[in-house]
This record gives C-alpha cells, structure tokens and sequence, in this order.
C-alpha cells in the first residue's frame, strides 16, 4: 500500500504559520504599547516572520509534497528529503507500538500522525521515535492496521514448561558428556 500524506497537512502548515503571525503581532502590539519604539518592535517583527513566509514555508510544503510511504507485509518505508533523499525501513518484527498522535489542528482537519516505536530507536533521532507517519487522513483504517500486524510478526514465545524441559534435556546431555569424559 502506498500513501502519502493528506492535502489537510499543508493546511495544518499554513494555520501553523498563521499562529505563529498572529502570536508576533500581538506581541509587537504589546511591546509598543508598553514603550515608545515603535519603529524598531514591528521591524524586529517583520524580520522574525519574513523568512518564515518566504523560506521556511515553501520548504515544509514542498518536504511535504515529496513524503510518502510504503506499507507491506513485512515493513514499512518511508521516503523523504528535498536535496538528499532518504529512504528508510523499518521492519515489522523490530517495531515495538506505534503511538497515534494528533494535534489541536490535526483533530480540526480530521487527519493524524502514526509515530512508529522501535525497541533500538535511532541515536540521531530527537524525536524518540524510529519513524513517523505525517498527515494521515484515513488514520481509522491504517492505524488498527498497523496495530495488529507487529502482533502477526512477533514470534510466538514458547511456554514456560517447554523451555525448562529443553533446559533439562541440555544439562542431562552435558552431565553424560562429563561423565564419559571421567
């Protein structure tokens, strides 16, 4: 199955973006408010928010744009980067949960995050998690999904009284090996 994040998710970006605007407006109104430097406070506000809208902005969407992700029967791959793409693989067997993850805007866009836990997650990533299922519209279905096949591909433990006859059998073997060798 091959999927990419929703259309929902460069909205999620935009209202970010948006808030983050807002945010500085309102403190550039407080500040001028509170002093006399009008000039320099919606100056400093401007130079904050303009390489946002203009770099930063059209760098998350198109990051977004070349994200995608492919699920099989035995891992899960995901695909990214703008100048240096990644790909990267996480099998089913090393996944440990999965955690669903949905922001303010996430639930008001009806779309979600699917964080994939392994248990030797990767060293460089801050995250906490191996890999993350960005913008997922149909997060219903793909969730339990997911859910239920890192419990397929775990191998089945063996009984407790299996393993102590196992255990009894190797130590009655090397008892017989040491008494030979005497």
């Amino acid at each position: 199955m091959h999927l990419k994040p929703s259309r929902k998710t460069y909205t999620k970006v935009f209202w970010s973006y948006l808030v983050i605007l807002l945010f500085t407006i309102i403190a550039a109104v407080v500040l001028q408010i509170a002093t006399n430097e009008a000039k320099l406070i919606w100056f400093l506000a401007l130079m904050l928010n303009l390489p946002l809208w203009i770099i930063i902005l059209p760098l998350n969407l198109l990051w977004i744009k070349k994200l995608s992700y492919e699920i099989n029967a035995k891992n899960i791959t995901i695909y990214k980067g703008i100048i240096s793409k990644t790909e990267q693989n996480i099998n089913f067997t090393k996944i440990t949960d999965f955690q669903l993850h949905r922001s303010l805007f996430d639930r008001w866009l009806a779309i979600a995050s699917v964080r994939i836990q392994t248990a030797g997650q990767a060293a460089n990533n801050s995250s906490g998690y191996e890999g993350v299922l960005v913008g997922m519209e149909n997060w219903q279905e793909i969730y339990p999904d997911l859910k239920n096949k890192i419990n397929d591909e775990k191998p089945e433990a063996e009984e407790p009284e299996n393993i102590s006859e196992k255990i009894l059998e190797e130590l009655q073997k090397i008892r017989a090996l040491m008494e030979k060798s005497q």
